[in-house]
């Protein structure tokens, strides 16, 4: 058996530590499409999701930029 060399311990550490963020993100990704909190969107008297508009305008964000 042979001892893990320094630089594959540092590769294993930042591979449990990118799997740990990799989680925490679809944890936040699923308590935010579940979440109820709602807003109206300018101009509109319907109250929608405030996921969906936070995502509509993230995507005429990436539009505009490029």
């Amino acid at each position: 058996m042979s001892i893990p060399s320094d630089s594959n311990n540092a590769r294993l550490r930042y591979d449990a530590e990118l799997e740990l963020l990799w989680a925490r993100v679809d944890a936040l990704e699923k308590r935010v499409n579940e979440s109820k909190m709602m807003m109206r969107r300018p101009g509109s008297n319907e109250y929608e999701k405030l996921v969906d508009i936070v995502c509509d305008h993230e995507d005429r964000l990436n539009t505009l930029g490029g």
